[in-house]
């Protein structure tokens, strides 16, 4: 039998999987100033991890440094990620390109320029910050931003529910999965 936990995250999981875009891989972005054991446990779990940070300040800053890796939701990774789901840990996505060409697109965004032209650095990789910005954006802002990215995948507030941000040609779609436990909660 399963404990309320691992329900909770066998929800998490299905609830993911069920909105993917089927066939497409799955990257996360993982934040180590969040937790600086994060590269590492997704590194010991086999996944391939790069620090989006590059040269000596990619090897100085690698303890705190947002590194992209691949994801495999029904992974060991991938459970430990959803049994701490609601800890800002990074945010998941799924891209039709390779690791290189995705970690291409992302770094250009680790600094953002405001109307002065003072630079600043973009935590977009922190569930908190995509959430916010996100439903902000401008139609042309949204579609720099997903770049070759199809769907990015945030913690709800809550830290309970999965923020889907699906690029259409429409423009942004934004869905709220619910997992099947919590949605049982709320019911009663």
């Amino acid at each position: 039998m399963m404990t309320t936990t691992e329900q909770n995250v066998s929800d998490l999981r299905t609830a993911l999987v069920r909105n993917a875009v089927a066939a497409l891989p799955w990257y996360a972005v993982l934040d180590a100033a969040q937790e600086a054991s994060v590269a590492r446990r997704a590194r010991t779990a086999g996944l391939s991890v790069q620090s989006l940070y590059a040269g000596q300040l990619g090897v100085q800053l690698d303890h705190v440094a947002p590194h992209l890796a691949t994801f495999a939701p029904d992974g060991s990774f991938g459970q430990w990620l959803f049994e701490h789901w609601g800890e800002n840990l990074g945010i998941l996505l799924q891209a039709p390109v390779p690791f290189e060409a995705l970690h291409k697109h992302l770094r250009q965004f680790l600094l953002v320029k405001d109307e002065a032209g003072r630079k600043y650095r973009f935590r977009f990789y922190d569930p908190r910050v995509l959430r916010a910005f996100l439903p902000v954006c401008t139609r042309n802002e949204a579609h720099q931003f997903f770049g070759p990215a199809q769907c990015f995948y945030t913690a709800a507030r809550d830290g309970r529910a999965i923020i889907a941000y699906r690029w259409t040609t429409n423009g942004l779609a934004t869905r709220v999965l619910e997992p099947a436990a919590a949605a049982r909660e709320t019911r009663r």
